[in-house]
């Protein structure tokens, strides 16, 4: 059991329990004598001295621990890299694409990315932020991994942010508030995920190329992730509870709409931000570089997690006092 004090020098004062078996002692001599006068009897009290020897002693010493603020460590973080990481997730509808319903969309393949990255950067914290026309933050930032896994898993989907497009530049700019306007959360978030299949809009894109000076001002460094191929894929139609209708596509013109990854934007944004470019098929090649952004930062760390062990001391000290009173009457 690892154990820690707030105020470790309190427990100096343990040595004034030297003296006391002494004192108590002697205590019950010069009682045991003024007894032997009074009853004219011949009155032993060495055992008792000895009890109330034991019990003094734990129930000061309780109360010595008490102050000295003991707890117990749960889990250590002194060593763990750590950074902060924001994901910012296209859940436009372009994200659903797939050839038919039994295959997963680039949105499913996405999470997987994302669980795996979650997964083998355990010291990491991470938030959610996702987009289409308009952002949406999904998650506070966080350490708790199931907290995150229930994140991608249950509150990450198409369309979860209800309007039209793929607005990169607007998603950026949300990030940008936080940091200035929530500095305790969001302060240290310098690496921003991006995921998206590329597919914007001529207004959108124009939006993304002017937000590079303000993201490199902030000092974020963006990771964008490409997600698609280069061949059209097309959208299938969903019903009215979102399932998946087989054979039947998204409509453009009176023809099947087929989207396809866009990287240029992608890649340009990247590399203004001092950051880099992959496709979802370098999986391997994300977590190491995401890795290599790691490091032991006391304002990153997670917090040490530690129990309060005044509880136990305090029914210690409750039941040696509750003894020292009876002793003293008996």
């Amino acid at each position: 059991m690892n154990i820690n004090f707030q105020s470790p020098e309190l427990l100096l004062l343990l040595i004034i329990l030297i003296p006391l078996p002494f004192i108590i002692r002697k205590g019950y001599q010069i009682r045991q004598n003024s007894l032997n006068a009074f009853t004219g009897e011949a009155l032993n009290l060495t055992k008792r001295s000895r009890l109330a020897t034991i019990v003094a002693i734990i129930f000061l010493s309780t109360l010595l621990l008490q102050a000295a603020g003991p707890r117990r460590i749960l889990t250590e973080s002194d060593n763990t890299l750590s950074a902060n990481f924001v994901f910012l997730i296209d859940v436009s509808r372009s994200m659903a694409a797939r050839i038919d319903c039994d295959e997963a969309t680039r949105l499913d393949r996405a999470k997987v990315l994302m669980s795996q990255i979650v997964s083998d950067l355990p010291g990491a914290r991470f938030g959610f932020t996702g987009f289409s026309g308009l952002s949406f933050v999904l998650s506070e930032m966080s350490y708790d991994r199931q907290y995150l896994f229930n994140i991608i898993n249950n509150g990450i989907f198409v369309e979860v942010v209800p309007l039209p497009g793929s607005d990169i530049a607007n998603a950026l700019h949300v990030m940008i508030e936080k940091k200035r306007e929530q500095p305790q959360v969001y302060e240290h978030v310098d690496y921003v995920i991006l995921i998206s299949d590329g597919d914007l809009a001529t207004e959108d894109i124009n939006a993304l190329e002017s937000m590079s000076p303000f993201v490199r001002e902030e000092n974020i460094e963006l990771i964008s992730i490409g997600v698609g191929s280069d061949d059209g894929i097309p959208i299938p139609t969903l019903d009215v509870n979102n399932n998946c209708l087989d054979g039947q596509y998204e409509r453009a013109d009176g023809k099947e709409f087929y989207t396809n990854l866009v990287d240029s934007s992608l890649r340009t944004i990247a590399d203004e931000t001092g950051g880099k470019y992959f496709h979802e098929s370098e999986q391997e090649e994300v977590i190491v570089y995401l890795k290599s952004k790691l490091e032991l930062l006391t304002s990153n760390r997670p917090p040490q997690q530690t129990e309060d062990l005044n509880g136990i001391l305090l029914a210690i000290s409750t039941v040696s006092l509750f003894l020292l009173i009876l002793l003293k009457r008996l």
